[in-house]
Protein backbone atom coordinates (compact mmCIF):
# COMPACT_ATOMS: atom_id res chain seq x y z
CA UNK A 1 0.00 0.00 0.00
CA UNK A 2 3.06 2.43 -0.01
CA UNK A 3 2.62 2.85 -3.48
CA UNK A 4 -1.09 3.53 -3.13
CA UNK A 5 -1.71 7.17 -3.80
CA UNK A 6 -5.60 8.14 -3.48
CA UNK A 7 -7.74 9.71 -6.76
CA UNK A 8 -10.73 11.26 -6.92
CA UNK A 9 -13.71 9.13 -8.78
CA UNK A 10 -14.60 9.88 -12.09
CA UNK A 11 -16.88 9.22 -14.68
CA UNK A 12 -14.03 7.65 -16.94
CA UNK A 13 -12.98 5.48 -14.85
CA UNK A 14 -16.12 4.23 -14.23
CA UNK A 15 -16.53 3.71 -17.95
CA UNK A 16 -13.35 1.96 -17.92
CA UNK A 17 -13.90 -0.79 -15.17
CA UNK A 18 -16.15 -3.73 -15.15
CA UNK A 19 -16.42 -3.77 -11.34
CA UNK A 20 -16.86 -1.20 -9.15
CA UNK A 21 -16.34 -2.11 -5.22
CA UNK A 22 -17.36 0.61 -2.53
CA UNK A 23 -17.54 0.23 1.25
CA UNK A 24 -21.30 1.05 1.88
CA UNK A 25 -24.80 1.16 0.37
CA UNK A 26 -24.56 4.78 0.74
CA UNK A 27 -21.22 5.19 -1.66
CA UNK A 28 -23.25 2.58 -4.16
CA UNK A 29 -25.81 5.18 -4.30
CA UNK A 30 -23.82 8.34 -4.75
CA UNK A 31 -22.00 6.41 -7.26
CA UNK A 32 -25.42 5.21 -9.17
CA UNK A 33 -26.47 8.60 -8.95
CA UNK A 34 -23.93 10.72 -10.05
CA UNK A 35 -23.36 8.07 -13.01
CA UNK A 36 -26.18 5.71 -14.10
CA UNK A 37 -24.53 4.22 -16.50
CA UNK A 38 -22.42 2.59 -13.46
CA UNK A 39 -25.49 0.29 -12.45
CA UNK A 40 -25.07 -3.26 -12.82
CA UNK A 41 -21.51 -2.84 -11.98
CA UNK A 42 -21.52 -1.22 -8.55
CA UNK A 43 -21.62 -3.59 -5.51
CA UNK A 44 -20.86 -3.31 -1.94
CA UNK A 45 -17.69 -5.36 -1.61
CA UNK A 46 -19.78 -7.04 1.41
CA UNK A 47 -22.84 -7.73 -1.09
CA UNK A 48 -22.66 -11.44 -0.89
CA UNK A 49 -22.91 -11.10 3.27
CA UNK A 50 -25.61 -7.93 2.76
CA UNK A 51 -23.45 -5.75 4.76
CA UNK A 52 -21.62 -2.59 4.83
CA UNK A 53 -17.89 -2.23 5.37
CA UNK A 54 -17.32 0.24 8.23
CA UNK A 55 -14.86 2.55 8.28
CA UNK A 56 -12.41 2.00 11.61
CA UNK A 57 -10.75 5.77 11.24
CA UNK A 58 -10.66 7.13 14.78
CA UNK A 59 -11.30 3.35 16.62
CA UNK A 60 -9.30 1.03 18.81
CA UNK A 61 -6.98 -1.65 17.27
CA UNK A 62 -9.54 -4.42 17.50
CA UNK A 63 -12.01 -2.36 14.98
CA UNK A 64 -9.45 -2.35 12.44
CA UNK A 65 -8.56 -6.23 12.90
CA UNK A 66 -12.53 -6.88 12.87
CA UNK A 67 -12.30 -4.50 9.61
CA UNK A 68 -9.72 -6.02 8.20
CA UNK A 69 -10.94 -9.66 8.54
CA UNK A 70 -14.51 -8.40 6.99
CA UNK A 71 -12.39 -7.30 3.74
CA UNK A 72 -10.91 -10.63 3.44
CA UNK A 73 -14.04 -12.85 4.20
CA UNK A 74 -15.58 -10.53 1.36
CA UNK A 75 -12.50 -10.25 -1.26
CA UNK A 76 -13.09 -14.10 -0.82
CA UNK A 77 -16.81 -14.27 -1.71
CA UNK A 78 -16.03 -12.14 -4.52
CA UNK A 79 -13.40 -14.30 -5.60
CA UNK A 80 -16.01 -16.95 -5.34
CA UNK A 81 -18.32 -15.04 -7.75
CA UNK A 82 -16.02 -13.75 -10.75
Amino acid sequence: MSAHIAKKLDAKQIKQADLVLVMSQNQQKHIEQTWPFAKGKTFRLGHWQGRNVPDPYQHEQLVFDETCQLIQDCISDWTQHI
